[in-house]
C-alpha cells in the first residue's frame, strides 16, 4: 500500500528527496530504483521530468502530483506494481507530454478509461506495454473509445500483449481485438433472430385467424342468403 507524505512544501534544487537525484539544469528529479513505496510530495515546483520507475509503488494517491500541475511534462511510472489508477489522478497535470505506465500490473482499463480522459493536454503520449492484459470484449470496447480520442496518443498499442485468457496468452491485442466480441455478437444475433421469428410467426398466426374468421363470416352470410331465397 502506498502512502503519500502530506507536506505541501516544495524544495529548491539544492535539496532533494531521499534516494533521488535532482538535476536543476534539466528540471529533472530522478527517483528511479530507489525502493520507494511512497511518492515524495516535496519537490521543486518547476520540475518538468519526474522518474519514479522501478520502485515498489502500488497505488497513486489522488493529489500526488498537485504541486507539479503547471510544469510537469514527463512522468515515468514504469515497472512498479500499479494495478488501478484512480480517476483524475493525472487531471491536474496541465503540460503532461509523456506518461509511461509500462511493466505494471494493470490488466483491465475500465477505471483507467476515465483516468485517461481526465488528461486534457493535447498530444499526451501514454505507454502501456508489458502489463498483464485480460483480453476480453470489455477491453476491446474501451480501447476502441480511447483510440478515437485525438488528444491522447497510445504509442505502443500494437505491442500490448494478452496474459489472459490462457488461449490468448502471448497474442498481441491488436491482432485479436476483432475476435474478442464475436461471442457476444453471435449471442445478440441469435436473440435478434429468435425475436424476429417469434414476431413473424405471431403475425402469420394472426393473419390466418383473421382469414378463418372472415371465411366463417362469409359462409354464414351465404347460408342466410340461401335460406331467405327458399
Amino acid at each position: 500500500m502506498i502512502l503519500w507524505l502530506s507536506s505541501p512544501n516544495s524544495l529548491s534544487w539544492l535539496e532533494c528527496p531521499k534516494g533521488c537525484d535532482c538535476q536543476g539544469v534539466f528540471k529533472f528529479v530522478n527517483c528511479s530504483c530507489a525502493f520507494l513505496t511512497i511518492i515524495p510530495s516535496s519537490l521543486p515546483m518547476d520540475t518538468e521530468h519526474f522518474d519514479l520507475s522501478r520502485n515498489n509503488l502500488s497505488v497513486i494517491p489522488q493529489q500526488a502530483f498537485t504541486s507539479l500541475m503547471t510544469r510537469l511534462r514527463r512522468l515515468y511510472l514504469q515497472h512498479n506494481n500499479l494495478v488501478v489508477l484512480s480517476n483524475g489522478v493525472f487531471s491536474t497535470l496541465q503540460q503532461l507530454e509523456v506518461l509511461n505506465l509500462e511493466g505494471n500490473q494493470i490488466n483491465s482499463i475500465d477505471v483507467e478509461y476515465k483516468t485517461f480522459l481526465s488528461i486534457h493536454t493535447f498530444g499526451t503520449h501514454i505507454l502501456l506495454a508489458d502489463n498483464p492484459w485480460q483480453c476480453d470484449c470489455d477491453l476491446q470496447r474501451v480501447f476502441r473509445k480511447l483510440l478515437s480520442v485525438q488528444r491522447l496518443v497510445f504509442d505502443d498499442y500494437v505491442n500490448l500483449t494478452c496474459k489472459e485468457p490462457a488461449v490468448l496468452n502471448g497474442c498481441k491485442l491488436a491482432d485479436v481485438n476483432n475476435r474478442l466480441c464475436i461471442g457476444e455478437t453471435v449471442t445478440v444475433l441469435i436473440i435478434t433472430f429468435t425475436v424476429l421469428v417469434t414476431v413473424v410467426a405471431a403475425i402469420v398466426m394472426a393473419e390466418r385467424n383473421r382469414k378463418k374468421r372472415t371465411g366463417k363470416h362469409w359462409s354464414e352470410e351465404c347460408d342466410l342468403s340461401y335460406d331467405s331465397q327458399d
